[in-house]
Formats: structure tokens, C-alpha cells, sequence
């Protein structure tokens, strides 16, 4: 069994720093763009069950997340997944909250948080002893601190060396080991809009021996001296390594990887899958989400084009993978740390935007 563990979106009272405990808790705007932006990063995943807190924040959390993603697993709802009790301080802004005693003040001690916390990852590893199972627990963050110092089996003291899950993120586990991500940079342009030249100067700058992680195929005599041409240009400094379509299966732990391009990744997918997208885009996602949490990599600096920014194309096929193009951008950008446009030579830093499409959701 696999386990994705994942934190409700930002509330109105983590904005104004009060103390939620076992109260329901209102999802934000914010916090609401936060779950169906969850959605986005976990459809690559096949999730097969998902258990939340019975808290209203967490609940509305997972629903979110799953009408993003379009995830059809059964959603139970467990109160032992709820966030730490804090008595008769839930409510009162965290300012006003002495360092307690925790008995004398009826909050919840991190004994009887792991006791409830055991008792359902029991039930969970007998209901779930398929490796194959990949299972979403949507909760709080303390008890989803607790609960990541049981799954990786140290005393309850190092829970404090837990940092805090952000809202509406999540981590992976496997084999009770934590699945450490990389930071992933992405930069999408337009032809010749210097995008490859920014994103090799960007991994100079951050390694003196970045690897090139090069997509492109061999196709005939011209895309030869094309190669050979860009590999002349980058320098010995860099360690070349092709791989066309399976990047998960590259060694690059540790180091600082430029994935040149996106697009040529997505037409040898496409070609090999007979250029059905709809197979392109799965496959793309799932080998996109087994990159990010196996390669172990430090640094992802990924380059794609935005090619449905230039003329419409002329026939199906091609209008298919322009589409594809898109989705797969989208995707890949949802999980990037930060993501830059280029346009003429000039490195525009993009932001998610948090309103969109929330308006049908009610608060």
C-alpha cells in the first residue's frame, strides 16, 4: 500500500491565525483554488481509496480535490483522522494561548493523538495489504505531523522535526519511506523565444556539472546535425543523457537535470502510441508523477513550447497533439515550483491564478 497524505486548503481561520482544533473550519477562496489546483497535481495518481477527517474542512477538501481531478474512489470518513483537540481554547487566536499545560487545559496530548492514529493505520493496512493500493488520507496539520512520525517509525518526539504540511499539498509515501520530490523550475515559450539558452544559464548558475536530459529522437540527417550542434554549444561541463520517452528510468540523483523538451518527449509518446492523445496524456502524467518522486533528483528545470500560440494547425492529428501540448503543459506547470514565459529573450515569472473556476463552488 501507498499513501498520499494531503492537508485541507487554507481556512478563514488560519488567514486570522486562530486556533481551529476540532471546529469545522471555512475554506477560503484561496483554500478552495488550493484543493482543485491538489486536484490537477493527483490526476496522474491512480488513487484507489481515499479516507478524510470528518471535519467539514477536511471533508470539502477531498471532495474538491476529487471533482478536480476526476478521481471516482470511494471517500470514507474517519474521526480519528480529526486535528488535535484544544478544549476550551478552539476558537481564541493562537496569541492569546499561554504555552499550557496540556492536561490542565483539556488539550489533546500527542500520546492520545497517536493511540487514535495507530488504531486506524491498523485498520488501514488490513483493509489495504495490496502493494498496488494507492491510498489518499485528507486531514489537519498536526495530526498529519503525528501521523508522518509513525509511518516513518520514529519515537513521537520527532514530531517536532516534522515541518508543518502547507494547505492543500501533499506528500507521498512508500514502504513507509517519504518519497522527497525535487524543486522543478518549468519555462515555456514560443519558438526561438530563448528559452533553452535562459534554462541553460539557469542550471550553470545553480551546478558546475548540470546533466542535460536530452528527448529529442534521431529522426534523419538534419536532427543529427541539429544534436550534435546543441551538444558543441553547451560545453564540457555537461553530462548528456537521451531518453526519449521513459525519463523515470534515468539516474540523476542528487544532481541538476535540464529536460530538453517537453515536446519532444510528447511526439515520441504520441508516435508510439499510434497518436491517440488520450492514451499520450495518461501515459505522460504517470510517467511525469513516477519521475518527480523516484529520480531523486535536486533540481527538475523543464522546457516545453507553447505551440498553440502560432498558426492553427492544419489537419486532426496535428490539432490533437497541439491540445495535448496544452494539458500536458498544464500539468507539468501545476507541480513546478515556479514557472517562467519567455518571450523575445525576456524571462516573465507566471503566478497561479487562485480565482478561477471557483465561483460555482459554495463556501
Amino acid at each position: 500500500m501507498r499513501l498520499l497524505i494531503a492537508r485541507h486548503g487554507e481556512t478563514e481561520e488560519n488567514l486570522r491565525s486562530i486556533c481551529q482544533g476540532q471546529t469545522a473550519g471555512t475554506l477560503t477562496r484561496r483554500g478552495v483554488a488550493q484543493c482543485l489546483q491538489l486536484g490537477d497535481k493527483l490526476k496522474g495518481y491512480p488513487i484507489t481509496h481515499i479516507y478524510s477527517s470528518d471535519q467539514l474542512r477536511a471533508r470539502r477538501s477531498a471532495e474538491l480535490m476529487m471533482s478536480s481531478s476526476g478521481c471516482k474512489a470511494p471517500l470514507v470518513l474517519d474521526e480519528r483522522l480529526r486535528e488535535r483537540s484544544f478544549g476550551r481554547w478552539e476558537g481564541r487566536p493562537f496569541v492569546e494561548i499561554p504555552s499550557p499545560d496540556e492536561e490542565s487545559h483539556e488539550i489533546e496530548t500527542v500520546e492520545a493523538i497517536a493511540e487514535r492514529l495507530q488504531s486506524f493505520l491498523q485498520d488501514l493496512r488490513q483493509r489495504h495489504s495490496n502493494e498496488e493500493d494507492l491510498v489518499l488520507l485528507m486531514g489537519h496539520g498536526f495530526t498529519m505531523r503525528v501521523l508522518e512520525a509513525l509511518l516513518q517509525g520514529g519515537p513521537l518526539a520527532k514530531v517536532e522535526e516534522i515541518t508543518f504540511l502547507p494547505n492543500g499539498d501533499y506528500r507521498l509515501y512508500e514502504g513507509g519511506k517519504l518519497c522527497q520530490r525535487p524543486r522543478v523550475i518549468y519555462i515555456s515559450g514560443g519558438q526561438r523565444s530563448g528559452k533553452s539558452g535562459y534554462a541553460q544559464r539557469l542550471a550553470r548558475s545553480l551546478s558546475d556539472q548540470p546533466i542535460y536530459l536530452a528527448t529529442a529522437r534521431h529522426w534523419d540527417e538534419d536532427f543529427e546535425r541539429r544534436i550534435a550542434r546543441h551538444q558543441a554549444d553547451r560545453g564540457p561541463e555537461w553530462t548528456t543523457i537521451e531518453e526519449p520517452r521513459y525519463l523515470s528510468q534515468t539516474q540523476i540523483a542528487g544532481r541538476v537535470v535540464l529536460i530538453d523538451c517537453v515536446t519532444l518527449w510528447l511526439t515520441n509518446i504520441y508516435s508510439d502510441l499510434e497518436f491517440d492523445a488520450e492514451a499520450s496524456l495518461s501515459e505522460a502524467r504517470r510517467e511525469w508523477q513516477q519521475l518527480l518522486h523516484h529520480c531523486e533528483a535536486d533540481t527538475l528545470i523543464v522546457v516545453s513550447n507553447e505551440i498553440g500560440m502560432s498558426l492553427h494547425a492544419s489537419d486532426a492529428s496535428s490539432r490533437a497533439f497541439v491540445d495535448l501540448q496544452g494539458w500536458v503543459n498544464q500539468y507539468i506547470s501545476a507541480t513546478a515550483d515556479e514557472a517562467y514565459l519567455m518571450v523575445s529573450g525576456r524571462a516573465l515569472r507566471t503566478e497561479l491564478i487562485s480565482d478561477l473556476h471557483i465561483e460555482r463552488y459554495d463556501f
